[in-house]
């Protein structure tokens, strides 16, 4: 009778280790997707920001260009 409170004690805490070990693989993989999801927003961002530098170099470009036509156009 003893050994068997003492196995159905044994299950329990088994059945809990489990039941956390389950909730621990649940929060691991939501950081991983966190993390990904994270990666993936840093590396738009950084082709976003080279996107950005590319439209300033153009601009700039534009401009010199449309100051080298109105000084041709004066000259």
């Amino acid at each position: 009778m003893r050994y068997q409170r003492l196995l159905v004690n044994l299950k329990q805490i088994l059945v809990s280790l489990i039941d956390l070990l389950v909730k621990m693989k649940q929060i691991l993989v939501s950081l991983v997707d966190l993390l990904v999801n994270g990666a993936i927003l840093i590396e738009c961002s950084t082709k976003l920001m080279r996107y950005q530098r590319l439209l300033v170099n153009l601009k700039q470009i534009l401009v010199n260009l449309v100051d080298l036509l109105v000084k041709g156009a004066y000259s």
